[in-house]
């Protein structure tokens, strides 16, 4: 069924609209990515965590156009009804994914940390490159302190 779809936390009355060409086949992929813990939206995937699962959520269909081409249109009415900090949605506009400026945080792919990781310890080790190169016995401050930045970045 073509339509607008709503997910709702009961607990803190936050909402996430969206809209699919087969409504109950987008909810069940919804369902299984938060149960997975492997949901794209991270407040939603938090959230769901947290309140301890689906018990305190509401999966529901809202309407269905009577065209294709509405469906949109539609669900970006049904967003604007809403304040934005009340929903999940990354983006104001329907539609798109990425929100730019408004964009919130998701969960980091294991090749992104492990990317990170990389590039934290060869800073590292061009740190001791460098301090062994000025011929110091021990690092600087300095170079103490842009290995804590760069250890740090590769925690997250």
């Amino acid at each position: 069924m073509v339509g607008v779809y709503q997910i709702i936390c009961l607990a803190t009355q936050r909402s996430y609209i969206g809209s699919s060409i087969d409504v109950e086949k987008r909810i069940a992929a919804h369902l299984s990515a938060l149960r997975k813990n492997k949901h794209v939206n991270y407040d939603l995937q938090q959230e769901f965590t947290e309140c301890g699962g689906e018990d305190l959520f509401i999966f529901r269909a809202i309407c269905s156009p009577l065209r294709r081409e509405d469906l949109r249109p539609l669900e970006q009415e049904i967003i604007a009804q809403y304040r934005f900090p009340l929903l999940y949605n990354i983006a104001r506009v329907a539609g798109r994914t990425k929100a730019g400026r408004n964009r919130r945080r998701t969960w980091p792919s294991a090749k992104q940390i492990h990317n990170t990781r990389v590039k934290a310890l060869r800073a590292v080790g061009r740190i001791h490159t460098i301090a062994r190169l000025n011929k110091s016995a021990s690092l600087n401050v300095e170079t103490f302190r842009i290995a804590r930045r760069v250890r740090l970045r590769a925690a997250i």
